[in-house]
């Protein structure tokens, strides 16, 4: 059954390689999600809310645009880089605190991630100086549960520090609904009280949108995506957090975020509430057109740092 699924599967990411035009216009950045063996050392090149119950350690250096976001004072959510300004978490994550974004980061408790003789590059600190909320995000029904946080300074990418590729093309939307599990990760809790130091990975299958109305007493909206396992599911701390899948993509290898982890249960178990993506391609290409600070700005050096004295300006777009 399983190689039977695996087939479908490889059929429907044929397809989506078919539909791509020459100008990738379903993709927010065209250099995205790549897929390669990982390099490491001082020569990197480019070649490269809720918890994870039953997780295992994330392979090393294979999700490069994990973004690990907290405050000042304590972890909050996790999200991911989309593009060289901005990184996509959930819109519950953003509270009236400050935001730190860290990019490049695996182990919490390593200033340097090592597997052997091979080691990362350092993680990199970034301030967020902008936190957008999606204007219909409605907390009580957990619905447009997305927002996007713009750092201070353009980010470089880097071996470990990448894009993840999300669908801004609705058109997408019809193929992506067929997709049967999704590969989540986060740094969320793994036991009660006691979040993961190590990045984690788990493999969650879509459910019927059945599945979460019954657990949770709410309607589920086209928008969301009903997900989980009977031993293993999301919990605190994952929240904010990328569910994506490899696709082929205009000839080429890619990791694509399909959702971002919403709404759980208390007790961490069975099901959990995704936003898709998707749904809201347009409204994250909006954003990240309208807000990324141009190049020319600042030629030939980082944009300056804010103080972490200054709150980010939280407020709905359009």
């Amino acid at each position: 059954m399983r190689w039977a699924v695996a087939g479908i599967v490889a059929v429907l990411f044929v397809c989506l390689q078919v539909s791509v035009g020459e100008d990738g216009f379903q993709l927010l950045e065209r250099d995205c999600g790549r897929l390669s063996e990982p390099k490491y050392g001082s020569d990197l090149n480019d070649d490269m809310g809720p918890r994870i119950i039953n997780g295992v350690d994330a392979k090393f250096g294979a999700h490069p645009w994990m973004a690990y976001i907290r405050t000042p004072l304590y972890f909050t959510c996790g999200g991911s880089l989309i593009s060289h300004w901005f990184v996509l978490t959930a819109a519950h994550c953003v509270k009236d605190d400050p935001l730190i974004v860290i990019l490049g980061e695996y182990n919490r408790d390593q200033e340097e991630d090592c597997l052997g003789n091979l080691c990362m590059d350092p993680s990199e600190e970034y301030d967020v100086t902008l936190a957008i909320k999606h204007k219909f995000y409605d907390l009580k029904q957990h619905t447009n549960d997305i927002a996007l946080l713009r750092l201070d300074r353009r980010v470089t990418y880097k071996a470990h520090i990448q894009p993840i590729c999300v669908f801004v093309d609705s058109k997408m939307k019809p193929l992506v609904d067929r997709v049967t599990w999704f590969n989540a990760t986060g740094w969320g809790y793994t036991s009660p009280g006691k979040t993961s130091r190590v990045l984690q990975e788990l493999r969650l299958n879509r459910r019927p949108y059945e599945s979460c109305e019954r657990m949770f007493g709410k309607l589920m909206s086209s928008t969301q995506i009903c997900s989980g396992n009977d031993d293993s599911n999301l919990c605190n701390g994952d929240s904010g957090g990328p569910q994506g899948r490899e696709m082929a993509y205009g000839g080429r290898r890619v990791y694509v975020q399909l959702g971002i982890a919403s709404f759980t249960n208390r007790q961490c178990e069975n099901v959990s509430i995704l936003t898709d993506v998707v749904s809201h391609g347009n409204w994250i290409k909006r954003v990240v057109r309208r807000y990324s600070i141009p190049d020319d700005e600042a030629p030939g050096r980082p944009a300056q740092r804010e103080s972490l004295e200054r709150k980010p300006t939280f407020y709905h777009p359009i």
